[in-house]
Order: structure tokens, then C-alpha cells, then sequence
């Protein structure tokens, strides 16, 4: 990666991060909410059967309500797990797994399935996906670890959805590179874009 484009998202990522940490828990919880009923009413999600979410760490976008949702609705819902070999696998769950069963990582303290094989989603109809900044050509901006890029790349899935609140999406473009990948569609709590 290119020293300045390293830097560019350094500084973009400390910033959002930082706004988003500041954004008061109400504002944040009732954004949350407005994104995933907005997300819930579109129909890939509707239409999908096999649903890759995440839980939630620190002020991301909540994603409980779909997760919860999901599951009532007879969907297989997945999490996505950090394997050893530094790859994202995602893991069917139930919800007893919702109430306590995920298990925190040890590298970055993240809530997630336990490992089971019999349980291990090899394709997804959608993929949810949180971000700390998004531009409006489809791209993201992670914690830098590259794991969901990695996951994008396999192309295991039929279509990925970004969710954030409408200050995360900037009005310029985000540096990228070519192992970037673009997400099918974003949703925030006032609108759906797709790409």
C-alpha cells in the first residue's frame, strides 16, 4: 500500500472514528433502529434465506433487531468468526446464541459464533457489513485488518449491504486500492443507495 493512501486512510479512519464514539447512545440506538427496519423492507433482504450479520462492538450500527428478526423468521443467520489463518468464516446461530452464547475473540474482544463445521456457511444470499467511513461509489473504510475485503473477494455471496448512520458517508472518495472491494448497496437511517 502506498505510504500516502496508508495515511489518507489512517486520518479518515481516526476521524469517524472519534465522531462516531462522540454521537450520543439515543441518537445512535434510534438511527440503529431506523437502519435496520429500512434494511428489513428492502428485498434482498426479504428475499434472502441466508443472512451473514455481525454483533455489534462499541457504536456500530445495531444490528440485534435484524439478528432477532432473522431468526423468527426461519432464516439461517451467520456470524463471522476470525479464523487462525487470519480469513473471516461465518458460522450459523441460534438464538440461545443470541443470549449469551457468542463468544468474545481474544485478539479484539468481538463478539462471535463458536467454530462448529456442522455449522459453517459456505455461501450467503446477504452480507451485512459495518464500516467506520463509506463513499458514494461503493467503497469502505474497516479498522484495516482487511478480513471482510478477504471475504469479498471469494465472492460468497449473492449481494453485501453497508449500514451506517449519514454522517459516515463522506461526500469525497475514499482512497483505495485494487483489493478494495465495493459493496452492492449501503443503508443509513435516511436512505438506500445502490452501486
Amino acid at each position: 500500500m502506498s505510504d500516502s493512501c496508508q495515511r489518507n486512510k489512517h486520518s479518515i479512519r481516526r476521524e469517524l472514528l472519534k465522531m462516531r464514539e462522540l454521537l450520543d447512545a439515543n441518537k445512535a440506538r434510534d438511527n440503529s433502529v431506523k437502519i435496520q427496519d429500512r434494511l428489513m423492507g428492502l428485498q434482498e433482504y426479504k428475499n434472502g434465506t441466508i443472512i451473514g450479520s455481525y454483533a455489534p462492538n462499541g457504536m456500530e450500527v445495531e444490528t440485534w433487531k435484524i439478528m432477532h428478526h432473522a431468526l423468527a423468521n426461519k432464516k439461517t443467520l451467520a456470524l463471522p468468526k476470525i479464523e487462525g489463518n487470519g480469513t473471516l468464516s461465518f458460522y450459523a446461530i441460534e438464538e440461545a446464541d443470541l443470549n449469551g452464547n457468542l463468544v468474545k475473540s481474544s485478539r479484539f474482544k468481538l463478539k462471535e459464533p463458536k467454530a462448529l463445521e456442522e455449522r459453517l456457511v459456505e455461501k450467503l444470499d446477504l452480507l451485512i457489513i459495518p464500516g467506520i467511513a463509506f463513499d458514494t461509489r461503493g467503497y469502505r473504510l474497516g479498522y484495516g485488518f482487511g478480513y471482510y475485503d478477504r471475504y469479498m473477494a471469494k465472492k460468497t455471496y449473492t449481494s453485501s449491504v453497508g449500514v451506517a448512520h449519514d454522517f459516515q458517508i463522506l461526500d469525497h472518495n475514499l482512497p483505495n486500492l485494487s483489493y478494495d472491494q465495493k459493496l452492492d448497496f449501503l443503508v443509513t437511517e435516511t436512505r438506500t443507495v445502490y452501486f
